[in-house]
């Protein structure tokens, strides 16, 4: 059963990208204005719980296997260059150590902590984020296997994140799959995943709250919501309060406006925010260590809008082969569905 896109998370999707792009170039030049770039990963678990539940309602067949071919292509093909990369031009990997045990390491999503730091993370170092990614699908088929029920799979998941960050915080472990599976952003994900249930029960509540707008004030709510969205990142840090007030601010997003539709020009960078999240790192690198390691103040404007303009085309071009025909092609090998792309229709 197909759902109803819900157009309000491809923005918010969009506004994540770019404080995760922003906080990313500003932070390799030492600006005064850093973002940290905690909440834009933050809103990405979230509205990742959330389509856990909302997207498998009535459609658990392959459910892993959907999810994997989401997910694998693109992250093995930017994990294989950084690999190729620190063989040809090994002083451009700061944290990265590409031995053969770390790229095996990185694709089979198995954490592990950089020799000497307190950073878990893959070759690749922002995919990081898809350890919870692939933890949480297992958990979940597993779960449908079991209840044969999307929303019981759902409450597992939850169960398990929920443990897994209390004996974390409790114990002050240095247990690298603990910290990773048990740090506190995994609880945005558990917030996702029950307001998603709570969502699917309350069709009612959902339809009277969501009316359509203008279009001015479409744009209004568009520039007013990625200002908000930046300052929020600019002083967000990773407490029980702030998920909770996230948490609750993301809830009350989609009741208010899961039934207005967007230009599809608002909604372009969070179509495409997969393949910005895991392209925009090899930009900003290239630029801080090859382009322009030693930009000038005046400089930073200009080099932050080119390389914002690379990261965006090189996306568009991932998507539409590797996220879009590659991805459809494979589900027509392994899952037996079939090919349809689609390019006029926004994915959740």
């Amino acid at each position: 059963m197909e759902r109803k896109k819900i157009e309000i998370i491809q923005l918010i999707r969009g506004y994540a990208a770019l404080s995760v792009f922003f906080s990313h170039f500003m932070g390799d030049y030492n600006n005064n204005f850093h973002l940290t770039g905690q909440l834009g990963v933050a809103v990405f678990f979230w509205i990742s719980g959330f389509l856990m539940i909302y997207t498998s309602y009535g459609k658990t067949n392959n459910y892993l296997a959907k999810r994997l071919l989401r997910i694998l292509p693109l992250y093995y093909l930017t994990t294989l260059g950084v690999f190729v990369i620190g063989h040809i031009i090994p002083g451009l990997l700061h944290t990265a150590d590409p031995t053969v045990e770390n790229l095996l390491k990185s694709l089979l999503f198995i954490p592990c902590r950089v020799e000497g730091t307190n950073l878990i993370q893959p070759l690749l170092a922002v995919g990081w984020t898809l350890y919870l990614e692939i933890f949480t699908s297992i958990i979940f088929y597993i779960a449908l296997k079991i209840f044969k029920s999307n929303v019981k799979a759902g409450y597992t998941v939850v169960s398990v994140l929920v443990i897994l960050v209390f004996v974390n915080e409790v114990t002050k472990t240095n247990i690298v799959w603990l910290n990773i599976y048990g740090g506190r952003v995994s609880l945005y994900w558990a917030a996702g995943i029950l307001f998603s249930i709570f969502y699917s029960k309350k069709a009612l509540l959902k339809q009277r709250c969501s009316k359509d707008i203008s279009n001015i004030w479409k744009f209004v709510l568009v520039v007013l919501g990625c200002g908000v969205f930046l300052i929020f990142e600019n002083y967000y840090k990773l407490t029980f309060i702030e998920i909770l007030l996230i948490s609750t601010l993301m809830s009350v997003a989609i009741l208010l406006f899961s039934n207005i539709s967007f230009p599809k020009t608002y909604l372009v960078l969070g179509k495409i925010s997969y393949s910005f999240y895991l392209l925009h790192y090899f930009v900003i690198k290239a630029f801080s260590r090859i382009i322009a390691p030693k930009m000038k103040s005046e400089e930073v404007v200009l080099n932050l809008i080119l390389s914002f303009a690379i990261t965006v085309f090189m996306s568009l071009v991932s998507y539409e082969l590797i996220e879009n025909r590659a991805t459809s092609w494979l589900r027509t090998r392994i899952c037996n569905i079939p090919m349809e792309i689609k390019n006029d229709k926004f994915k959740n």
